[in-house]
């Protein structure tokens, strides 16, 4: 893992990662830290949050190839961060996929 919330200050400049880089968007630790393992033991370069707003500042510091996010979060819903993205990706090329399960 190479980044999560609130472990560098908001204006930090992007890093150099490897890719392909994957953020984890959920308020449930358990479920983040389950998810996260399972990408990195996959050879992905795993970034988490627990919010809306930490998955954007995380989404302002780096390029990420997929964002795997909770509908429901705290402070939004995922499905915000997948109208940002959209909104890069018109801009900056790119494409952006979704997918959606009950419960």
């Amino acid at each position: 893992m190479n980044e999560s919330v609130g472990s560098e200050p908001a204006h930090a400049p992007p890093m150099q990662r490897r890719l392909p880089a994957v953020l984890v968007v959920d308020d449930e630790a358990d479920l983040r830290e389950l998810l996260s393992l399972t990408l990195v033991r996959l050879g992905l370069d795993v970034d988490t949050a627990e919010s809306v707003s930490a998955a954007r500042a995380l989404l302002g510091r780096n390029a990420y190839a997929l964002c795997l996010t909770d509908m429901r979060l705290p402070d939004g819903s995922g499905l915000d961060l997948v109208r940002q993205r959209l909104v890069v990706a018109d801009v900056h090329g790119g494409g952006v996929g979704i997918a959606a399960g009950d419960g």
